[in-house]
């Protein structure tokens, strides 16, 4: 659904959409047409693509992803050290490491 917003003057395009609901690392092919899904949008709003990834150079990425695949490779995770660690007993984790520990008060 998109929409046009008047603000300060400025029309912005505002788009939402909601991607169907991926159960934990769920269907591969259902994630791969999501993120291209993804890159496409992106590609229709170019000042707006520019300003938040302007290292992005969608018309390169885009044959890319197309010939090559999208792969999941890797997340970063931040919380709880034991929290995250518990994480190494789920059949979806090849593997885990844990970076940078800091002290936290997790209670405010």
């Amino acid at each position: 659904m998109a929409s046009r917003l008047i603000q300060s003057g400025i029309i912005k395009i505002c788009r939402s959409a909601v991607s169907p609901k991926v159960e934990a690392y769920g269907d591969e092919e259902l994630r791969s047409r999501n993120f291209k899904d993804t890159l496409a949008i992106m590609q229709q709003y170019p000042a707006l693509t520019r300003e938040v990834a302007p290292w992005l150079r969608l018309d390169e990425v885009i044959p890319y992803v197309e010939a090559n695949g999208v792969r999941l490779l890797g997340v970063v995770v931040t919380g709880p050290t034991k929290e995250i660690l518990k994480l190494r007993e789920e059949p979806w984790v090849a593997g885990i490491g844990v970076g940078e520990v800091r002290l936290w008060n997790w209670l405010n």
